[in-house]
């Protein structure tokens, strides 16, 4: 069985970066994960710009250089693979830890591969640096576990000439109903009431309330709600008859407002 000073769970930014320090620190560390280098970035939207500035994305004392002002999903990607190289990090991808035995100073972590071969690693410390991204924010109401009902957003093209609705408040929601519009699809945005007209001043959300505000001079539909029905989601029973499908972010199950973005932005 391998011995490391720490393992790390997790073969994120976090992950990398604190495998990085510890071996600068002269100690041996391994990263763990469940599916290939930094997993959730790799599921983002395919054209996605992060909001931040690139040097708040860097580890290990490395340039992130990119061609705009702000790096792209595939810059990122790039960097951080590049990184993982430039420190010769020890990598197990693809391996799903199944649990973690022993005390401080005297860890035993059991992974198994793909094919399900188990693998034990010794180490000294653990550090979980697992994230968020495979834990959606659910709804809680039925019909969410239909197949045209998506929790993950990546890129417009098969929804195109399709009903689309986008259910979030925030930076992403509007990022994603913006890019599905310009794209040819029929948008509709639900937010709990004005939830990203307080919280949100990107570019994007100001280009989206602008439209909005735009459109509600050209009678733009808007629709208000107590409570979802209590069978089935509104959209599955309007929407699916299109062969519609649902793309969402960030959810709320208080639902009070839709947005019709095919006439606010026309």
């Amino acid at each position: 069985m391998d011995t490391y000073d720490i393992v790390c769970i997790g073969a994120g930014p976090t992950g990398l970066a604190t495998a990085i320090e510890a071996k600068r620190a002269g100690m041996r560390p391994l990263v763990i994960d469940k599916a290939c280098l930094c997993n959730s970035i790799f599921h983002y939207p395919v054209n996605m710009v992060f909001f931040t500035t690139p040097e708040l994305l860097e580890i290990g004392d490395l340039p992130l250089v990119c061609a705009a002002e702000k790096p792209a999903r595939v810059e990122a990607l790039k960097y951080y693979r590049k990184a993982a190289e430039h420190y010769a990090l020890e990598l197990r991808l693809y391996e799903r830890v199944l649990r973690v035995d022993g005390r401080d100073g005297d860890f035993t972590v059991v992974t198994a591969s793909e094919k399900g071969t188990e693998q034990k690693y010794h180490c000294k410390k653990i550090t979980v640096a697992t994230g968020y991204y495979d834990l959606p924010n659910l709804l809680g109401v039925p019909g969410e576990e239909l197949p045209h009902v998506s929790h993950y957003y990546t890129e417009p093209h098969e929804y195109w000439n399709q009903d689309v609705v986008v259910i979030g408040g925030k930076n992403s929601a509007a990022e994603a109903a913006l890019d599905l519009y310009r794209n040819g699809a029929r948008v509709t945005l639900v937010t709990a009431g004005k939830i990203w007209e307080q919280q949100s001043n990107t570019g994007c959300v100001r280009t989206l309330r602008t439209a909005l505000r735009r459109g509600k001079s050209r009678r733009c539909s808007t629709r208000e709600w107590k409570r979802l029905p209590k069978t089935k989601w509104w959209w599955s029973s309007t929407l699916k008859q299109r062969e519609s499908r649902l793309s969402r972010y960030s959810c709320s199950s208080d639902i009070t407002r839709t947005f019709h973005l095919s006439r606010a932005l026309a």
